[in-house]
């Protein structure tokens, strides 16, 4: 009997240990997304905001004073384009009363100035201050790092992407040292990097800003002959100086769009007398997007440092991002 009662609890104590769940098997590792190797090629983004130079400056007032005081500014660059003589004389003199006349009249000849010029004042203002510049860099093994600037994206009109060899300014390079620790921190060394600001303002004011004011125009002296009707402009010139043919006031005008058009782009290309150099120290995530080792992205970029311009030093706080092509 006891051996029944032996082997009875037996079978229970199986089948009760036989019954019991399989232990769960530990979750795999998720695969790493922390690069080993920062080495290869990639595109860059950097997202600068400046206090625009100077020569900068001067546009936007210029711009501003056209919009503020139209006709009388129209007006003074007619004026001074007429050859020296009894008619430029009088016409001087007359400047006062001739313009509140134009003011009046500023629908007939140049309903769209006053817009045009605020809309070009404004979109300057903005591309003289902010701008993505689109780099290629080019890591090695051991972390020497090649920046190059090769063109700019301004957020203005349709944003187009200037490329620099196409307006015919050169890419601009830097050399630096890159350092990616074991969390995927990278740390980039300080370095120079000196960019013709005029020339990217220059083109991003005939590309991205212009056709925001007048869409058929290429360049701003384009864009202001647009924007006046010169033929009638020299009719009533003509009419209220009382001296001087409508003809000679229509061609004053013609040469005074070109003038101002070239008054403001000396002012731009001023700014390239001496480069702006950004002086520069930078942290990023590296990011290996498809864990095979090597760095796919870069995210969550920093650069701090100065940008100098003509003796004048700002702080720059700067952002950047991109991957492999």
């Amino acid at each position: 009997m006891t051996n029944i009662i032996v082997s009875l609890l037996v079978s229970f104590s199986l089948v009760a240990c036989s019954s019991d769940p399989e232990p769960n098997a530990p979750d795999a590792a998720s695969p790493s997304t922390i690069p080993r190797d920062p080495a290869g090629g990639f595109v860059v983004s950097t997202t600068l905001d400046v206090a625009p130079p100077a020569s900068a400056a001067l546009v936007i007032a210029a711009l501003d004073r056209a919009a503020s005081q139209p006709s009388k500014f129209i007006l003074e660059k007619m004026i001074a384009t007429l050859p020296d003589g009894a008619t430029k004389t009088v016409a001087s003199v007359a400047l006062p009363f001739v313009a509140p006349y134009l003011d009046v009249r500023l629908a007939d000849f140049a309903p769209r100035f006053v817009p045009g010029v605020r809309a070009i004042a404004t979109g300057f203002a903005r591309i003289a201050a902010h701008a993505d510049l689109l780099e290629t860099w080019r890591i090695d093994a051991n972390g020497a790092a090649i920046r190059t600037i090769a063109g700019v994206q301004f957020d203005v009109g349709a944003a187009p992407r200037i490329a620099f060899r196409d307006v015919g300014v050169p890419d601009v390079s830097a050399a630096t040292k890159v350092e990616l620790d074991v969390a995927g921190k990278l740390t980039f060394a300080r370095h120079p990097i000196a960019i013709r600001y005029g020339a990217m303002v220059r083109a991003g004011l005939d590309i991205a800003v212009v056709p925001t004011a007048e869409p058929t125009a290429n360049d701003v002296a384009e864009a202001l002959a647009a924007m006046v009707d010169c033929t009638r402009v020299g009719q009533l010139v003509a009419d209220k100086v009382g001296l001087g043919s409508a003809l000679l006031y229509r061609s004053a005008c013609v040469a005074a769009m070109v003038a101002v058009a070239a008054e403001l782009d000396d002012h731009v290309l001023a700014i390239d007398v001496v480069p702006m150099v950004l002086t520069l120290t930078g942290t990023a995530i590296g990011v290996d997007t498809d864990h095979d080792g090597t760095m796919n992205a870069i995210k969550a970029g920093k650069w701090t440092g100065a940008a100098t311009h003509a003796g004048a030093t700002q702080t720059v706080a700067a952002t950047f991002a991109g991957g492999t092509p």
